[in-house]
């Protein structure tokens, strides 16, 4: 078996979300208890083994699925894991081996510090990650759901970390709202790949509909439902910013994905915490 080193292991890990996943399970954890205060050192050891272990569960599932079509893929030729590409596969038994040790470490993890809900949010929250790209399920290919199990991933993590103290079934109706709306932009990251996934073959909701107006205005849609929970002024002027965010994508498809990418990760991350004030 030919091992993964620690520096492919952090390319696969897509490194450049570390900050942004470390971030949302703390702005999560804030929500629950009000405080960092009640942060233990259980709980931080918990958030840390997420942030750095889960995002390789996920992506390297992910490539190694999308293997040959992402081979098409001109976006993804000179990015990330596309430097070692051509060798993933010889690398197939052990990225199965190491998500087998990581799920072990977070199940086990759970089911030792925390109740019978945190471990179900567990285990929930790892079947859709795997079955996103993972056969014979592969959400990402089913129509609607490719972008939906994407909201319910976040609201899984929000979940997750709700759990600690709260019943589950009392999320708030914000948490589910958010989660809509962070699950729509997949629509607009999918039509990067719009034509590679045509020419593999792939069933993507924005492959299905091939319509870029019917898009933005699925995704114009599925924000507006934010303007219910936008009780608080500054939470109240970002909505409108992340609908003037949409605008611009849908009508001036020119502008740099990079920068609306990062500017994605610090809009969602005050829009979480100024939902909490």
């Amino acid at each position: 078996m030919r091992l993964i080193s620690f520096s492919k292991f952090l390319i696969i890990s897509r490194p450049i979300l570390f900050p942004l996943i470390f971030i949302c399970l703390l702005v999560a954890f804030f929500y629950t208890f009000r405080s960092f205060s009640f942060l233990n050192f259980i709980d931080l050891i918990f958030i840390l083994l997420l942030t750095f272990l889960v995002p390789f569960f996920t992506f390297s599932i992910n490539d190694l699925v999308d293997f040959y079509s992402d081979k098409k893929n001109i976006r993804k030729k000179n990015i990330l894991f596309g430097k070692f590409q051509k060798d993933l596969l010889s690398f197939k038994s052990s990225i199965y081996l190491y998500n087998f040790l990581i799920f072990l470490v977070l199940f086990v993890f759970s089911l030792i510090f925390y109740n019978l809900d945190t471990v179900i949010i567990l285990l929930l929250l790892l079947f859709f990650l795997y079955f996103y790209s993972a056969k014979p399920i592969r959400f990402k290919e089913v129509f609607i759901l490719d972008f939906l199990s994407n909201g319910i991933i976040t609201l899984l993590c929000f979940a997750l970390i709700y759990s600690f103290k709260y019943s589950i079934f009392n999320l708030p109706l914000g948490i589910y709202l958010i989660s809509l709306a962070i699950s729509s932009y997949h629509l607009i990251a999918a039509q990067l790949d719009y034509y590679p996934d045509k020419l593999a073959n792939q069933k993507t909701t924005v492959v299905f509909i091939n319509n870029k107006h019917i898009i933005y205005s699925l995704t114009l849609l599925l924000n507006l439902p934010l303007f219910l929970i936008s009780f608080n002024s500054i939470f109240r002027y970002l909505v409108y910013l992340n609908i003037i965010i949409i605008l611009t994508l849908w009508f001036f498809p020119k502008v740099n994905k990079k920068i609306i990418f990062c500017l994605f990760i610090i809009f969602w991350t005050f829009i979480c915490i100024f939902y909490l004030i």
